[in-house]
């Protein structure tokens, strides 16, 4: 047996093991090891998202319409198109 840094004991059978990866990418791209963006960003998924609400609201579509489209609450399509129009304020 040998013994760790704290002076536990390591037992060969409970050693870590590489785990297996799938990379499926993202709304950005297909494959991480791919991807344009410098720094991974997990919510370039919802800001995609919500600049094509905000375009098909822009277009004139009722709000149930695009809530069903994207499989959102009212509510939340709402929340997205008055956030976008109070950034374009600013």
């Amino acid at each position: 047996m040998r013994l760790n840094k704290t002076g536990k004991t390591i037992d060969p059978e409970h050693r870590a093991t590489p785990k297996s990866y799938t990379d499926n990418g993202c709304a950005v791209s297909s494959s991480c090891f791919t991807c344009p963006l410098p720094d991974c960003d997990p919510h370039a998924t919802f800001r995609i998202r919500d600049a094509k609400i905000r375009e098909l609201f822009a277009l004139g579509m009722p709000h149930a319409t695009i809530g069903g489209i994207f499989g959102l609450s009212l509510r939340q399509i709402y929340k997205i198109v008055k956030t976008g129009k109070e950034a374009e304020i600013v």
